[in-house]
C-alpha cells in the first residue's frame, strides 16, 4: 500500500486529490457514530515521513520541500493527549490500482517521526463507503 497525501482535520479544511474533495471532520463523525467501520491498522510512517513530508531522519526538526507541507511548530505543539489519536486513510481505486490517501494525521505523523517513533494507528476507510456519507467525499 502506498500513502499519497494528507490534510488538516480542521472543519473548514478539505483534502483535495484530483477531482476528489474530502472532509476529514465528517469522516471522523461518521466513524464515531458507527456509520463507518473502525477498521484499524498500525503502519510504519518512517518512509512516508521522509518521502512525502520531506523530514530528514538525521535532522528531524527541519523539512525541505515535500509533497505534503506540514507546519512543524504546529506538529510540535500537538497536545500529548492527541498524539495517540489514529489518522484516517482512504483507500482509492481498485485491484492493482489501489492506493491510500492520508486525509487526517499529517501533523501527528510529523510529531511522531521527530520523536523517533516509527508506527502510527490509522482508521482505514474505503472510497465506496464514503459515497454513502453526505459531505464526506465530493467528486
Amino acid at each position: 500500500m502506498r500513502i499519497i497525501q494528507t490534510a488538516a482535520p480542521d472543519e473548514k479544511e478539505r483534502f483535495h486529490f484530483m477531482r476528489w474533495r474530502f472532509n476529514p471532520r465528517v469522516i471522523w463523525n461518521a466513524i464515531e457514530k458507527g456509520k463507518l467501520p473502525k477498521q484499524e491498522e498500525e503502519m510504519d510512517i518512517s518512509e512516508w515521513a521522509k518521502k512525502m513530508l520531506a523530514l530528514d531522519p538525521e535532522n528531524p526538526g527541519k523539512t525541505s520541500m515535500g509533497f505534503v507541507k506540514v507546519d512543524l511548530k504546529r506538529a510540535k505543539d500537538i497536545p500529548p493527549s492527541m498524539n495517540d489519536e489514529p489518522g484516517i486513510i482512504v483507500m482509492m481505486g481498485k485491484g492493482d490500482d489501489k492506493y491510500a490517501l492520508v486525509v487526517d494525521g499529517n501533523h501527528r505523523i510529523a510529531r511522531r517521526f521527530m520523536a523517533g517513533e516509527k508506527m502510527m494507528r490509522f482508521y482505514v476507510v474505503m472510497q465506496a463507503q464514503l459515497k454513502k456519507i453526505p459531505g464526506a467525499l465530493i467528486g
